[in-house]
């Protein structure tokens, strides 16, 4: 699990409200997104924090199951 993924899951928002949104990680060099995540939105900023079993669960179901479909998706490099 990543650094920022155990932060977040560790400490959850006191100002919460549970949400399914769309989850996006970098696995390999290719980004992963999985539809339907539940997570606790924090209602002052926004922020997402997941629990450590749905973290658990989205780690497994990316290395064990098919996905559902594929996406192109355009990157951009922000330059300052």
């Amino acid at each position: 699990m990543s650094d920022d993924l155990k932060h977040k899951a560790d400490q959850p928002p006191t100002n919460d409200d549970t949400q399914l949104v769309t989850f996006s990680m970098e696995i390999e060099g290719h980004w992963v997104v999985v539809e339907g995540v539940p997570a606790r939105i924090d209602a002052l900023t926004g922020e997402r924090f997941f629990d450590l079993a749905t973290v658990d669960k989205i780690q497994q179901l990316v290395r064990q199951q098919q996905p559902v479909r594929y996406e192109q998706t355009p990157v951009f490099r922000f330059a300052a």
